[in-house]
């Protein structure tokens, strides 16, 4: 990942109007795309921010992203499985006209109760079909993974649709959205081609015609973080690629990225990563080295599958 923030282009197979695949999330930063994506953990817990807040997720876990709402992805602990959805939301207008436009209360980190419970058992079980009939080729597989999916539409539907009361406020909110969109996606575009700049909210907010005191809290409601730590992390993020690839000190690097001084990008390394500079770059050189022998990853897609099937129902769906 090149910077803190993208779009992504997400790219589908055999002219399928849907993606879904298992992976195991480290780090994946702020970036939005045009498709309805679900996110269900199968192991492990992740945190995800969508639109400025913040939901710890766990075993069962299932969290739908709007398309085009900014999100990021962060791992909770060493290791964890994901399975991802995603779903080109203009190809079901033609089967649900207006669907590009529903919104969805998707997200089994708010809603503990029993009642809901069933709703969420019967869209994790249509997930985990999917997912296990992904690895099927024979005549027909690709019909019945297109039958999944219309019961995972027809179930975000019937189940977890908001309401037209609340859909009057939600559009609302999903049109200053958008108008907040631009300046969210400028400035931190802008942010990622001139890191290396002495940068100041002042100066940001001058060019979006803002007093710094509104962008100060208008960019960390929308991002989630205070723009001063967000400019850190880019920085941050950006030195790594020079930290394991090159020989340069510690010093340069520190002047080269925008820092003031090799103490505060050392301050700030210890803030975001737990360590210092030198002792990261020994410790990932250190576990990039090849191994002497070949290791199993216990993240293998063996491993994931064996998972799914606790999930699904019919033996026809079934992984063995």
């Amino acid at each position: 990942m090149e910077g803190l923030f993208y779009i992504e282009n997400v790219e589908y197979k055999e002219h399928l109007p849907f993606k879904v695949f298992l992976h195991n999330v480290r780090e994946c930063g702020f970036h939005l795309h045009k498709e309805l994506e679900m996110l269900f953990v199968l192991d492990g817990s992740i945190l995800v921010q969508v639109e400025g807040n913040q939901y710890v997720c766990g075993i069962d876990d299932v969290v739908l992203v709007h398309g085009e709402e900014l999100h990021f992805t962060h791992s909770m602990g060493d290791q964890n499985i994901v399975l991802v959805f995603q779903m080109d939301v203009l190809y079901a207008d033609q089967w649900e006209p207006g669907f590009s436009q529903m919104r969805f209360l998707c997200n089994s980190t708010l809603s503990r109760e029993g009642k809901d419970q069933e709703k969420y058992r019967r869209l994790r079980t249509e997930l985990a079909s999917l997912m296990a009939m992904s690895r099927k080729t024979e005549e027909g597989a690709r019909l019945r993974m297109m039958e999944r999916v219309f019961r995972i539409l027809s179930l975000l539907v019937s189940e977890f649709r908001v309401g037209e009361r609340e859909m009057r406020v939600d559009r609302s909110q999903i049109e200053e959205s958008m108008r907040y969109f631009s300046r969210v996606a400028r400035i931190l575009k802008y942010l990622d081609t001139h890191y290396m700049d002495r940068i100041s909210l002042s100066e940001l907010a001058e060019r979006e015609g803002v007093h710094p005191s509104y962008l100060s809290r208008f960019f960390h409601e929308k991002v989630g973080l205070a723009f001063k730590d967000y400019l850190q992390m880019v920085r941050l993020q950006k030195s790594l690629r020079d930290l394991i690839t090159s020989s340069r000190t510690i010093t340069e690097i520190a002047m080269d990225y925008g820092f003031p001084s090799v103490k505060a990008y050392e301050t700030s390394f210890r803030k975001f990563y737990g360590s210092t500079p030198s002792a990261w770059r020994s410790s990932t050189m250190e576990r990039l080295a090849p191994p002497p022998h070949s290791v199993y990853n216990p993240l293998s897609r063996k491993k994931a599958f064996r998972l799914l099937e606790r999930y699904v129902s019919s033996e026809e769906d079934r992984l063995r």
